[in-house]
C-alpha cells in the first residue's frame, strides 16, 4: 500500500457520485463476479472475493453487469440517480487488436425506485458488436459520474 497523504478532490456540483471499475471478458458469457473489481454496481468483497451483492433497499432494478447481446453489457448501480454527467470505457486485450469498448445509450435516469441501465459496446474494426474470449489480460474498464441532487438546477 502507497504511504501517501491523499485528500478529496473539489468539484462544482453537488452529489456527483463516481462509479469506477472493471470486469474480466468471458465469451458468450456474463462477467465472473469473482474477476469484477469496483463498487457501487452490484458487487462487493466477501471472504477476499467479490462476489454479488445486488441492489439496495427500495430498489426495483437488480445491480450488476449483464452481458445482454454480443458485445454487450449492461451496468445496473445499486442506487437511482437523477442525472449521469459523463460515462466513458476502455478495452484492454490480451494482444493488440482492433477491437475497442464505447459507451452505449443509458435508460432509467430519474425514475423513482430504479437504478440507471448504462450499456457498453464492444466492437471491432468493421464496426460490428463482437465478444471478447475470456483471458486473464482481457478487461472492460469503466467511469461513470452520476448527479443525485436537483441544487443549482432550476425547478419548474
Amino acid at each position: 500500500m502507497a504511504n501517501r497523504n491523499l485528500d478529496t478532490s473539489y468539484c462544482f456540483g453537488k452529489r456527483l457520485i463516481d462509479i469506477a471499475g472493471s470486469f474480466g471478458t468471458n465469451g458468450a458469457s456474463n462477467p465472473v463476479a469473482a474477476n469484477v473489481k469496483g463498487l457501487g454496481f452490484g458487487y462487493a468483497p466477501q471472504n477476499g472475493t467479490m462476489a454479488v451483492k445486488g441492489s439496495s433497499p427500495g430498489v426495483t432494478t437488480t445491480a450488476g453487469i449483464v452481458r445482454s447481446a454480443t458485445g454487450t453489457y449492461v451496468i445496473t448501480p445499486e442506487d437511482p440517480f437523477a442525472d449521469l454527467n459523463v460515462v466513458s470505457c476502455d478495452l484492454q486485450v490480451a494482444s493488440a487488436s482492433a477491437n475497442w469498448a464505447q459507451p452505449g445509450p443509458v435508460a432509467n435516469l430519474a425514475v423513482s425506485n430504479q437504478a440507471p441501465n448504462v450499456t457498453l459496446f464492444v466492437i471491432n474494426s468493421s464496426g460490428s458488436l463482437q465478444d471478447i474470449a475470456a483471458n486473464a489480460s482481457s478487461r472492460v474498464h469503466f467511469f461513470m459520474q452520476f448527479r443525485d441532487s436537483t441544487v443549482q438546477f432550476q425547478k419548474p
